[in-house]
């Protein structure tokens, strides 16, 4: 009789520390059909670090952050918005979500939603808390529905979204001979190495095509082409699909429109895609 009490004693003692668990979230929202067509990258941290944005989040975003990412990710997808995984593909916004939950107490999350590297919008949310400490959880899920349908109401972002319609696709640009761009300006060894045909026996055309930077703040390029991935997918189809790669020198020519020996100003990033027609 004695070792039952004993036994019951340290079960009730053991479930009495474990922590609350989180209610189940609320079924998000649809977006509106002119916001939910944005393409979103949500920011996540990446190991090794390649970005400044990296290596703070490596040092000093706490667990529950990059929880909260997913779970935001998650219900932009339910939401109807589609998630681009890919930090190099082109994404119309990127959300970087940041929190602050202190144990026992309501927390703050935070979203920023940038297009183009400028800020379109930031949103703050409290994170509700449920459970008396040391059993207290903060209600992340939760808050991921909650900032999903606040982007989803933001001003900002349905202007932005009716901006981005008027807009030109980022590869509508009709492809051009590469003979039609260069020659305006001596090139420049400083702004890096032009692309070359591979070396096959391959009869090979050139296709050029200008598209605007990527909006993910990552260097991929020496300044003045930061926003500039070194390369894309194939532009158009051949039989090798080979990549197209990052043109310095076009780059320059089309932001300057010929005007030689001035540094280039913000604008849309050329590459050269080597087309093969026939190989032997």
């Amino acid at each position: 009789m004695f070792a039952r009490a004993v036994i019951f004693g340290l079960t009730s003692t053991a479930c009495s520390n474990l922590p609350e668990e989180e209610p189940p979230p609320p079924v998000v929202t649809p977006a509106p059909p002119e916001v939910a067509g944005l393409v979103v990258h949500v920011f996540r941290l990446v190991t090794p670090a390649v970005t400044p944005e990296d290596e703070r989040d490596y040092h000093q975003m706490p667990g529950y952050t990059g929880e909260l990412r997913r779970l935001f990710q998650l219900e932009l997808v339910r939401a109807g918005f589609t998630v681009t995984l890919d930090r190099a593909a082109p994404a119309d916004l990127v959300a970087v979500v940041q929190s602050e939950m202190p144990r026992g107490q309501p927390g703050v999350a935070t979203l920023a939603l940038s297009s183009g590297g400028l800020i379109v919008d930031r949103i703050s949310l409290p994170v509700p808390v449920s459970g008396k400490p040391p059993k207290t959880v903060h209600h992340s899920a939760e808050t991921a529905v909650r900032l999903v349908e606040a982007m989803s109401r933001s001003v900002a972002v349905t202007e932005l979204a009716r901006e981005l319609r008027t807009r030109p696709p980022p590869l509508a640009i009709a492809a051009e001979p590469v003979a039609q761009t260069r020659g305006q300006c001596d090139p420049d060894p400083e702004l890096g190495a032009e692309p070359t045909p591979p070396e096959l026996e391959c009869a090979f055309e050139s296709v050029v095509r200008c598209r605007p930077p990527s909006p993910v703040r990552r260097a991929w390029q020496s300044i003045p082409f930061v926003q500039c991935p070194p390369q894309l997918g194939p532009i158009v189809d051949d039989l090798l699909g080979l990549s197209a790669k990052f043109s310095p020198q076009m780059t320059r020519e089309r932001r300057l429109d010929g005007q030689c020996g001035a540094t280039p100003p913000t604008g849309d990033c050329c590459y050269v895609q080597f087309t093969a027609q026939q190989c032997r």
